[in-house]
């Protein structure tokens, strides 16, 4: 039983391998909603990640690999690679018809993540909210109900969440309390504070 499972493995991993396109680049994004068209994701948010090989070429691409999460309150949406009917884009032959590089996340229940950059793409940059030809980044839930991208931002490196990061920030404030606390003085120090 053994030997099959090593070759089957290594058959999943050169699966996993072929589908990253050659010399691709993770990119992630993360933003926020707005709240000016009343869907059920205003004030919510949205974070992924993508691979593309970059610069962003001037024709199309369909992504093969990407994970996107829109989520306010108990709304959560992913539109991801391997859903059945889900699909991200990358729109590089229409930039000038949209005044920006478009980006397309989509799944068949009609959700859908719009977002556009400044051209040339590198995998970073603020998301433009308003093309110079009209268009508005925004998300789209079940076909017709409409949320704003209110800011958004794409990296070369991983975003944390706005609670990951706050988790992170308390553990460095209680790690330099406790450095505190036993450089001066242990209990006594305590005593100060109370």
């Amino acid at each position: 039983m053994r030997l099959l499972l090593v070759p089957f493995s290594l058959v999943l991993f050169a699966a996993f391998a072929m589908s990253i396109p050659a010399n691709a680049t993770t990119v992630y994004i993360a933003g926020t909603f707005n709240t000016t068209y009343g869907g059920p994701l205003d004030g919510g948010t949205f974070a992924g990640s993508f691979d593309m090989t970059l610069p962003a070429s001037n024709s199309f691409l369909l992504l093969s690999v990407f994970d996107v999460v829109m989520k306010k309150g108990s709304t959560t949406i992913e539109i991801k690679n391997g859903q059945s009917g889900s699909f991200g884009e990358v729109f590089g032959d229409q930039v000038s018809n949209y005044g920006a590089l478009p980006i397309q996340f989509v799944d068949n229940k009609g959700d859908a993540l719009d977002i556009y950059f400044a051209t040339p793409f590198n995998g970073t940059g603020p998301v433009i909210l308003h093309t110079s030809k009209g268009y508005v980044a925004d998300a789209v839930v079940t076909f017709n109900q409409f949320s704003g991208v209110a800011q958004g931002v794409a990296s070369l490196t991983p975003i944390p969440e706005p609670s990951t990061a706050s988790f992170l920030f308390s553990g460095a404030a209680c790690f330099a309390a406790a450095v505190a606390i036993q450089r001066f003085g242990g209990t006594k120090c305590l005593r100060f504070f109370f």
